[in-house]
């Protein structure tokens, strides 16, 4: 994601927070339905989605794997 305004080295939580998407997903007329999908170094949002770390079940080994494919 990119917004020009902000330089090279500011993080990609940073930009995301800082983007439409996001105001969306934040604001009172949010989406009915939709997920973003980030890695383990985003912030926890009920809809951000990251991998677990140090999956130890079947299911979040499955879940991992889905969210890498998708």
């Amino acid at each position: 994601m990119l917004i020009a305004k902000l330089p090279n080295s500011v993080y990609d939580a940073r930009i995301l927070h800082e983007s439409t998407l996001f105001a969306d997903f934040e604001s009172r007329n949010k989406p009915q339905s939709g997920y973003i999908l980030g890695h383990n170094g985003y912030m926890l949002h009920e809809r951000l989605v990251t991998p677990v770390l140090n999956a130890q079940s079947q299911k979040e080994m499955a879940y991992n794997t889905a969210h890498c494919g998708t």
